[in-house]
Order: structure tokens, then C-alpha cells, then sequence
């Protein structure tokens, strides 16, 4: 016999999207993952007294801590990651001229940044050659659009309702040059300071609601350890990563540590 009611919106099923940026706005998902941890932990301190024992008790030192198995090696997010402790080189490859990109009506607004589908591979500007609409034909650079750059570090379009831009009922095709990667270069050794990194946990439940979970000030505690599976095995490597966050005392005492928002029902 049950002894209480169980509240299944308060049950957790699946795991969540582990994000890492340099501020809350640049944050971006680490990959494929698993086994994703959120933990706490301090030190307790007890205060003697004379004659009344041991009546004080705090805490000192404390810590939140994420961590998971990363299933993607993306050295560029790792690069982000690790807080600048390594250097990440790009090797160019061949410049791509003239890509088109179709963006249909509805998919986009006025003022508002459409993502170039490839970027630089050294992050640099894109070269937009000409955005063309389906109405109102050539567009004008500085006057019906700009080349704006995202949060994220991509580059895009924002287009601007203008004389000449008169409706968003219409595609849009894009048409610019850009140089891809052929390959990255990471290097460590030599660096001393990490730099400390937002991290964010993020689970969705099926009815859309979020339980997230922030560290404001994370920085990577522990090197690589790439565990290479046989030509046979039936499973990808797992790179273990661990982020552990400090106070941030550019904050409110109480709101120092890390953050957790709970959309899910409580009715």
C-alpha cells in the first residue's frame, strides 16, 4: 500500500545539455555526453570554546562541481573550455566562393541576425557578396542589411526594414565568400592561469520545462585522458571532464557560487 502521493512532475528522466562559454551570452553546448554530475561540497569548521565545547559550527571552501563523459572531441569548444591555459592554431584550407544560402519567408525578421551557415575557420568577418530578396531584389549593404556579429562568435545577416526593404514576406538568399579550416593545431605547456568559465547544466523535461544549472565562475580541474576503444568495440571514446566553480565575490553573499532555476510544475 502507498503511504503518499507521488508528485511525477518533480521526477527527473534523461539527462541534459552541457554548456561552457566565457559569459552567459557566448555559452555553447559541449556535445554528446554522459553521465552528467552536479555536486557540492565544503568544509566544516568547528569553533572551540573554554567552556561551553564546540557550540559554532561553519563552513569554509565552497565548491559546485560538473562533470560528465564528452562523447564529441571538439577542440575549438575544449580550446573555450579550458580557460586559456592552451593555444589553438587554425591551418587554412581553400576559400569557398560564391556559397548561396536560401533563407525562405517566414524564417526570418527584421532586425534580427540570420546566421551565416559556414563561417571562417579563424573566426574573422564573412565577406558578404550580395543578399538578394525575392521582392525587393538586390539589397544594399549599410542601408537594408548588415553583417552583424552573434553573441556565439558567428558571424550574419541582419536585415533592416528600410525604403527600399519594405516586406518580410519574401526569401532571402545569401550569397558570400568564406575559408574553411583544413585543420586546427592545439598546443599546451607553458601557461600557468586559467580563466573561469560559466558553466551550465540544462535538462528538459517532455512538457518543455527546464531544470538549469548554473556555475558562474567554473574553471577545468583535470587534464585530458583520451581512452582510445578497440577497432572492435561497439561504443565511441569518453573523454572524462570535470569543471569546478569558486566563489565569485564580484556577487551578493548568497549568489556567489551557482544558481539553480526549476521551471518544472510544483501544482
Amino acid at each position: 500500500m502507498s503511504q503518499i502521493t507521488a508528485n511525477t512532475n518533480k521526477f527527473i528522466f534523461g539527462s541534459g545539455d552541457f554548456q561552457i562559454g566565457a559569459s552567459v551570452e557566448s555559452l555553447a553546448s559541449m556535445g554528446a555526453l554522459r553521465g552528467a554530475v552536479f555536486t557540492e561540497e565544503w568544509e566544516e569548521v568547528e569553533i572551540e570554546t573554554d567552556n561551553a565545547g564546540k557550540p559554532i559550527k561553519r563552513i569554509k571552501n565552497q565548491k559546485a562541481k560538473l562533470t560528465a563523459g564528452l562523447l564529441e572531441l571538439d577542440l575549438n569548444k575544449l580550446n573555450v573550455a579550458r580557460g586559456g591555459l592552451d593555444v589553438l592554431t587554425p591551418v587554412a584550407g581553400d576559400i569557398v566562393e560564391d556559397e548561396a544560402q536560401l533563407v525562405v519567408s517566414g524564417s526570418w525578421a527584421f532586425n534580427e541576425v540570420i546566421p551565416i551557415e559556414h563561417q571562417n575557420g579563424d573566426g574573422s568577418i564573412i565577406t558578404v557578396v550580395s543578399v538578394v530578396g525575392s521582392t525587393n531584389a538586390v539589397l544594399v549593404a549599410g542601408t537594408d542589411y548588415f553583417v552583424a556579429l552573434m553573441p556565439d562568435g558567428r558571424y550574419g545577416v541582419m536585415p533592416i526594414d528600410s525604403e527600399t526593404f519594405t516586406t518580410a514576406a519574401q526569401n532571402l538568399t545569401i550569397t558570400y565568400d568564406y575559408t574553411p579550416n583544413a585543420s586546427i593545431k592545439f598546443t599546451s605547456g607553458g601557461k600557468f592561469t586559467i580563466s573561469p568559465r560559466v558553466c551550465r547544466l540544462i535538462h528538459t523535461d517532455a512538457n518543455g520545462k527546464k531544470l538549469q544549472i548554473t556555475i558562474y565562475a567554473g574553471k577545468v580541474s583535470k587534464g585530458f585522458e583520451f581512452t582510445f576503444p578497440s577497432d572492435d568495440a561497439d561504443d565511441v571514446m569518453e573523454t572524462s571532464f570535470e569543471m569546478v566553480g569558486d566563489l565569485d565575490t564580484t556577487r551578493d553573499a548568497g549568489d556567489q557560487l551557482y544558481e539553480i532555476i526549476d521551471e518544472r510544475s510544483y501544482s
